[in-house]
């Protein structure tokens, strides 16, 4: 919530603190990511930009494979 709020003031550089703290309580937290690519975007660091954005498509392809998996299962 906080990284939000810094976006919104463009304190980008809290921001991405804010966002960093929440991946390092929870690694897979999606929303935190897809926001560190796009701040990262914004001041110009494609090359993290990249990681992330890749990092959120691995996770994408992990979580959609579970829920396709889950629903399989249930049907068996």
């Amino acid at each position: 919530m906080a990284g939000l709020c810094y976006q919104k003031l463009e304190k980008l550089n809290e921001a991405e603190k804010a966002y960093l703290e929440v991946i390092d309580l929870k690694p897979d937290e999606s929303n935190a990511i897809k926001e560190l690519c796009d701040i990262y975007s914004k001041k110009g660091d494609l090359v993290k930009s990249t990681h992330y954005m890749e990092l959120n498509a691995e996770l994408y392809k992990k979580n959609d494979y579970k829920k396709y998996r889950d629903t399989v299962c249930k049907l068996v």
